[in-house]
């Protein structure tokens, strides 16, 4: 589920505070004594709280619903308990903000919104289990649903399964659920996408040997999700013929541009063998680099 456009999340985030870590610049963990309630600014986000002693002020920021019924008001002069109480609340804002922030930028699962959590190490176990649960129940957090999105807008990208499968993983998603939605990657589904995957991935390899053309389009598929087998079934089914003339053409531009590398260091028979090593790498045909290796030779001895 998409949270950049819901307005039922804005509203909610409307009336979380937002908080940033410059909104953290005084929290103490034992408090001077006379403390007493300064100041108390409501804002849309955020009560902003400033606690006073002789010497020194803090400043805390609470969600206004936590406000709300925490009871604290200006003038107030505030216990060891309150205090603490006070510094609770204002971790507990700062968490639950940076989770609203998080989820509004982008959908998470719940492991990934639990190691948001834990990286607020001032809050309780029992306060990370409460706004996790509440993001869960108010549908921010749906790890099926999350699933399902993904696996459509992936499969519409082209992407295969073992892509598609390692990305939810690393999301800590459960693999029992990923495979309750996504196909077999040996299906007939994967296989159609696959052949449509190699119309944009050929682009750009028709300088390619023939060989190295085949090659190359299969690492892309392979690094596009794909596995090998349906890789070579893909394209298989598209059934690239080779065309002799473009072979021809490539194999020429190859050759010219072994020989400028080569000619500069070697020589004769030591010069040829490395030429010939360097189109074969690139997936020429031994007897057609040979052929053409004799062509040139008698054309510069007619010269």
């Amino acid at each position: 589920m998409s949270f950049k456009n819901n307005t039922s999340i804005k509203k909610t985030e409307d009336s979380r505070s937002e908080l940033t870590l410059e909104s953290l610049r005084k929290t103490a963990d034992a408090e001077p004594e006379g403390l007493f309630i300064k100041d108390i600014v409501i804002r849309n986000n955020a009560a902003v709280i400033t606690v006073c002693d002789e010497e020194t002020e803090t400043v805390f920021r609470l969600l206004p619903d936590l406000y709300a019924t925490s009871g604290f008001y200006k003038d107030q002069k505030i216990t060891t308990e309150q205090y603490a109480r006070l510094s609770s609340l204002h971790h507990y804002s700062h968490a639950y903000s940076s989770v609203i922030r998080k989820l509004t930028m982008k959908d998470c699962s719940e492991s990934e919104i639990r190691e948001v959590l834990t990286n607020h190490k001032y809050l309780t176990e029992k306060q990370r289990t409460e706004i996790l649960s509440e993001m869960k129940q108010k549908g921010f957090i749906n790890d099926e649903e999350l699933v399902r999105n993904y696996i459509e807008i992936a499969q519409g990208n082209l992407y295969g399964s073992n892509r598609i499968r390692a990305s939810l993983l690393k999301k800590g998603i459960e693999s029992e659920l990923i495979d309750s939605y996504l196909c077999s990657d040996e299906s007939e589904e994967e296989i159609r996408r696959a052949m449509a995957k190699c119309e944009t991935a050929m682009k750009g390899l028709d300088r390619k040997s023939h060989r190295e053309f085949l090659r190359s389009l299969q690492m892309k598929l392979v690094t596009a999700g794909y596995s090998p087998s349906i890789a070579r079934i893909a394209i298989g089914q598209m059934d690239f013929e080779k065309d002799e003339d473009l072979e021809k053409v490539n194999l020429i531009r190859e050759y010219e541009n072994a020989y400028r590398k080569y000619s500069r260091k070697y020589g004769g028979e030591d010069l040829r063998m490395r030429i010939l090593a360097s189109l074969e790498r690139k997936g020429f045909r031994y007897g057609d680099v040979k052929e053409y290796m004799n062509e040139r030779g008698q054309e510069d001895e007619d010269q």
